[in-house]
């Protein structure tokens, strides 16, 4: 039996004299066709087809042997859909696929295609066809971590004053960073091998007061990770009414003007965790291709080398749906199992440490 492996390299051809296009502005572009196993009965057969978007439906028909793929729009312009070959199918390889696409006000748009060279070689008892083809899986894009993030400040926080920020991770990605109220798009560069930095100069017209936070969005591809960065425990800003530190609500706050050094003592370690908690082999991996008959597994593992996982924080988003109590969460990983229908889901696990720093991952994959 042939196994043909879901790849572009088994592109379908056209059969160009017989291609038509009925409207002048809708076409059809390209196909492949491919298959888990060959055309045996219970073998999946997947067709994509590039077209005009905005299609009101389209189908490809298996030459003269009845079987039609109906496609649904996944992307603008990408049409895919799936047939599982039945023992009553007779499709024959060396005859022509037809594709058409129907768009609104009765406009279509079709073209014929050959088979892929695999499947002719079933018909024609090519020695190759009884070899099977080990798959290759599409390649995964890897969720970039944030390692560190941290702001050097120059002294006392004041008009003209520098804040260096550095961010480690994931090599090759693009890292930006936003101060709420001050500055967004602010970009960090990559000046070694996963190491990202950027200055920011505080102007006049800055709210001092504003310098509460930073977030850093750290992205690789489709794939973006976010990352909490308090400045109020990392930089000398004024706090009180005037620029003033408002001593005098601070010596309250403390039997006899002193601070509870015992309360305190773990959040001063806190405040210096810059580090926000790592997030790493989220499955199913972002592009996965998961199976609609077993149950869809969410997982996703969590580390943090400073103040530890705030297990209590996590938040794990499905669809735009808060799923978390349903999902197992511990300080080193995240759980979650459920029947999701076929098409495109997404992800979205969010993630605090003790120290307040936050990573947001999100990703998506497929269940067919």
């Amino acid at each position: 039996m042939l196994l043909l492996p879901v790849s572009a390299a088994f592109m379908a051809q056209p059969a160009t004299a017989q291609q038509r296009a009925v409207v002048a502005q809708h076409e059809v572009r390209s196909m492949s066709l491919n298959s888990s196993n060959g055309l045996t009965p219970g073998a999946t057969l997947w067709a994509e087809v590039i077209a005009t978007p905005g299609a009101l439906g389209a189908t490809v028909t298996l030459g003269q042997s009845g079987v039609r793929l109906v496609l649904k729009e996944a992307g603008a312009g990408r049409y895919v859909g799936h047939h599982v070959v039945r023992r009553a199918d007779r499709i024959d390889p060396m005859q022509l696929m037809m594709v058409q696409v129907n768009y609104r006000g009765d406009a279509s748009a079709a073209r014929n295609y050959f088979y892929p060279p695999g499947f002719q070689a079933l018909a024609t008892g090519s020695p190759h066809a009884g070899r099977p083809v080990p798959p290759r899986a599409p390649p995964v894009a890897a969720v970039p971590v944030v390692e560190s993030f941290a702001v050097l400040p120059a002294g006392r926080l004041a008009p003209g004053s520098e804040l260096h920020f550095r961010l480690a991770g994931t090599p090759k990605a693009t890292a930006t960073v936003e101060i709420p109220g001050v500055v967004r798009g602010l970009v960090l560069r990559e000046s070694g091998r996963g190491v990202y930095e950027g200055s920011y100069t505080v102007r006049r017209a800055d709210n001092l007061r504003s310098f509460d936070s930073a977030v850093a969005t750290f992205a690789r591809g489709s794939l973006a990770t976010t990352a909490n960065l308090d400045l109020k425990g990392a930089i000398d800003a004024p706090r009180g009414r005037d620029g003033r530190d408002d001593r005098r609500e601070d010596r309250r706050d403390g039997r006899d003007g002193r601070d509870d050094r015992r309360e305190g003592r773990d959040d001063r370690q806190q405040s210096r965790d810059h580090q926000p908690p790592q997030v790493t082999a989220v499955a199913p991996a972002n592009g996965e291709v998961v199976d609609e008959r077993r149950r869809t597994r969410i997982t996703a593992r969590l580390a943090d080398a400073g103040s530890g996982i705030d297990a209590g924080s996590v938040r794990l988003t499905v669809d735009g749906l808060d799923v978390t109590q349903n999902t197992e969460v511990t300080a080193e990983q995240v759980r979650y199992r459920e029947e999701l229908g076929s098409g495109r889901h997404s992800a979205e696990l969010v993630v605090r440490d003790k120290a307040g720093n936050t990573t947001r991952t999100a990703w998506s994959f497929q269940v067919r």
